[in-house]
């Protein structure tokens, strides 16, 4: 009954005190239980009761009001004396303003109120209402009813039901709290979880449709300032190549040029993008083949003009010292306007002088340019997959950089064994294991005091099976256990063997594979279902939804059960049914 006081005593006082219509600022309450745990419900207290009386009178939202909070640094302030009150009732263009006050002595809560009017300060109300705090919502309808009845006012529209119990109204206010931090994402998921906890709190569910609501006009003001800071730099970046000849620049006019070169190339990535798949490895679209190859042949034509541009500026700009060391300044920098649209675009600083000739060799044989958070890529099928031209001299690149690297001195040995592990790695990647091994052990013997010897030696013994590496194991056992139709090792070696045929077959390896399992080992109904469950997982992550639903009716077919199914959409396919 507690709240049908409270309201029913600021309807009386607010319909005596004024000459016009009412504007009403509810102050966050005071927290006077000596518990900081209970903070969160200073701001829960004070949401509901807004919403309960923005039915029937004009009530100033919440936000307007934490934004004056925010602009006075007053997030801590006790709001109970009336002096506070009428400063922040004035801020926010409130008549009158409540303040509150709870302290709780379990199972009682005892809230005191003020009612106070802006124009005077006058208090023209203080009273104080006990209750048992684990039925502190339970009369919500009546509450509202009681308030319009003391207003003589009809309600407005519906009010969304503020019933929930105690604990949940603390966690409330702590997701609010999360909102006013700017902390949307998990603000989204603490909401979510008072949603679930108490289903039938309606306000909580109308806010967490705003969080959603904010989370994606926020992404999508995000991507447009993000767009726009790339496509800037992109047409800065081309105008300065376009408008400059590479051997008549300074220095610093050569470094720029080749940080503007490394950005262009950045770009094709970014356009990229939108031809590709979401999961991983990120694979080319069906459809999208034309547009992908097209873009990923350009970024590799400005990776190597990039990598000539560079030896060039290698070769002119390198200085000796007496002592005999040689010195190249490799501070690639742009104009600060344009640094600046770096920073906004998410993209990474340019890359060391290796990272730049590694860049066409390392995304044709394997697909990956980490060019910034935005452009972590490893795509699928690779340039090198379509092309044994483009395979034979992408290695060739990088064993010319073996060779530089090889020729410097030992403390450069670092950079030798960064190449070496990219060629094994691409090795792999062709299914070359051998070659990879022999180059690993060639990096051993010619660098053992490598900081990576002790990784590469193990990494010998696990491709050459005296030791244990799951993942690469479970790949390399794939061939026997699908010959055998070995359950377990088909279960374990289906997560691996998709991705890795991906980076040759693109998305296509997923049915090749499903079909292989499935048309051989027919009498394994589990290992059936396992595949086409998973397989259909797979098919979410990378977007392709007739793929998933067609697995997920075989799934169905195999014996599955139509709640996993519905678990499954629910969870994993979310993307293909909005």
């Amino acid at each position: 009954m507690m709240r049908a006081v409270l309201v029913a005593l600021l309807a009386t006082f607010l319909c005596s005190a004024t000459s016009g219509p009412p504007v009403l600022a509810v102050l966050y309450f005071d927290n006077n239980t000596g518990n900081p745990e209970l903070d969160p419900l200073r701001k829960g207290l004070a949401d509901m009761m807004i919403t309960d009386l923005s039915s029937a009178v004009t009530v100033v939202e919440r936000e307007k009001l934490q934004a004056l909070l925010d602009e006075l640094k007053l997030q801590r302030t006790e709001f109970f004396a009336p002096e506070t009150a009428q400063q922040l009732g004035k801020g926010v263009g409130a008549t009158h303003v409540v303040t509150g006050a709870f302290l709780a002595a379990d199972p009682q809560l005892r809230v005191d109120i003020r009612l106070v009017e802006v124009g005077t300060g006058k208090v023209v109300l203080a009273d104080k209402v006990v209750g048992e705090r684990g039925k502190l919502f339970d009369l919500q309808q009546v509450l509202v009813q009681r308030f319009l009845v003391g207003m003589d006012l009809k309600m407005k529209g519906a009010v969304p039901r503020t019933r929930a119990d105690y604990a949940t109204a603390v966690e409330y206010g702590r997701s609010l709290d999360l909102v006013d931090q700017g902390r949307l994402d998990d603000a989204a998921k603490a909401m979510q979880a008072v949603v679930k906890r108490a289903p039938a709190f309606g306000l909580a569910r109308q806010r967490h449709e705003e969080i959603l609501r904010r989370l994606a006009e926020a992404q999508a003001k995000r991507t447009a300032l993000l767009a726009h800071a790339a496509e800037t730099l992109a047409s800065h970046a081309q105008q300065f190549i376009t408008t400059h000849r590479f051997e008549e620049l300074r220095p610093d006019e050569a470094r720029t040029f080749l940080a503007y070169r490394y950005y262009l190339g950045v770009d094709l990535l970014r356009r990229l993008v939108p031809h590709l798949t979401t999961g991983w490895p990120t694979c080319i679209r069906p459809g999208h083949e034309t547009d992908a190859h097209r873009l990923t042949d350009e970024f590799l034509t400005n990776a190597r003009t990039l990598t000539r541009e560079l030896r060039r500026y290698e070769e002119k700009h390198t200085q000796t010292h007496p002592n005999g060391q040689r010195f190249l300044d490799t501070s690639f920098r742009l104009p600060h306007d344009d640094d600046e649209r770096v920073r906004q675009a998410g993209y990474n600083s340019v890359p060391d002088v290796l990272g730049l000739q590694l860049l066409a060799p390392q995304f044709s044989l394997l697909g990956t340019a980490h060019l910034g958070d935005a452009f972590r890529l490893a795509l699928a099928p690779t340039p090198a997959s379509r092309s044994e031209q483009e395979r034979e001299r992408a290695l060739q690149e990088l064993k010319d950089l073996v060779s530089v690297e090889d020729q410097r001195t030992t403390s450069a040995a670092h950079s030798a064994v960064r190449v070496r592990e990219v060629l094994a790695d691409a090795y792999l990647r062709l299914d070359r294991p051998d070659d990879a091994v022999a180059v690993w052990q060639e990096t051993l013997d010619r660098h053992p005091g490598a900081a990576a010897f002790s990784r590469l030696q193990e990494r010998i013994r696990q491709e050459s099976g005296l030791a244990h590496h799951p993942q690469r194991g479970d790949l390399l056992a794939y061939p026997s256990s699908l010959a055998a139709c070995d359950d377990m090792g088909l279960r374990k070696g289906f997560d691996q063997v998709i991705p890795h045929r991906m980076y040759s077959l693109g998305v296509g390896a997923l049915p090749a594979t499903v079909d292989e399992i499935t048309s051989r080992c027919t009498t394994n109904r589990s290992l059936t279902q396992y595949v086409f469950a998973h397989g259909a997982l797979v098919a979410a992550a990378h977007g392709e939804c007739a793929w998933f639903e067609q697995y997920m009716a075989r799934f169905l077919e195999a014996g599955g059960s139509r709640s996993d199914v519905d678990g499954y959409r629910r969870n994993y396919a979310k993307a293909c049914h909005q």
